[in-house]
């Protein structure tokens, strides 16, 4: 069952009244951002990688698509990395 957004903010601003969860600092909204579009980034960069793993089982050679997934997988990770040192150092 979805709620209109119209409803999702008053149950949001009803929520935060009770105490029941606690509204975001400011600044943190940007780094939260940026975490759930590297999970993203990651998301899809894993399934390049199994896609170029599948390859190299079924043919027993490397190619260019299994590097650049690497590569991709630790840009993504490190970017997560990044973003959750900024959220400690905001506590």
């Amino acid at each position: 069952m979805g709620l209109t957004p119209t409803s999702y903010v008053a149950a949001s601003a009803v929520a935060v009244a009770r105490g029941q969860v606690r509204p975001v600092p400011s600044g943190v909204g940007d780094v939260v951002r940026e975490l759930v579009e590297a999970r993203a980034q990651l998301v899809r960069y894993g399934v390049l990688l199994n896609q170029a793993v599948a390859r190299l089982n079924a043919t027993g050679q490397v190619d260019g698509s299994l590097v650049a997934a690497a590569q991709r997988c630790d840009a993504a990770t490190a970017s997560v990395r990044a973003a959750t040192e900024r959220l400690g150092r905001r506590r």
